[in-house]
């Protein structure tokens, strides 16, 4: 890649946004109480949230709860697996955008998602 061509995509990407990196409007609560430390419980507790919000049928609040909660995950993960599969997840729930059901590719990344937290949680 050139940096021309990186300097245009940056223009884009400013002239767009990136909807799912904005900060909530205060209106709008948080998708979860943050701890200090991002303890195991508050990654798991967001999991099950995710769950929650990815049941069918999808409207385009739950794509963007979830959406939320995957970028959060990302941020706080205590290891890279996780945030590159909350990256991946978040990716696909952006292309699957306005389906009422989660793609199958979506499910399988969530599910590895959930065990490799739960996994990274677990180890000592």
């Amino acid at each position: 890649m050139r940096r021309g061509e990186l300097r245009q995509a940056i223009a884009v990407l400013k002239a767009v946004g990136i909807p799912e990196l904005k900060f909530p409007r205060a209106e709008e609560p948080p998708p979860f109480a943050p701890s200090a430390n991002g303890n195991g419980a508050d990654l798991l507790k967001l999991v099950q949230e995710m769950q929650r919000l990815l049941t069918p049928p999808l409207v385009a609040s739950q794509y963007d709860g979830a959406n939320r909660i995957a970028l959060a995950l990302a941020r706080k993960a205590p290891q890279g697996r996780v945030s590159n599969l909350a990256m991946q997840l978040m990716s696909c729930l952006h292309e699957a955008r306005g389906v009422d059901r989660l793609p199958e590719r979506c499910t399988v990344i969530f599910a590895r998602l959930r065990a490799a937290l739960e996994e990274t949680l677990s180890a000592p």
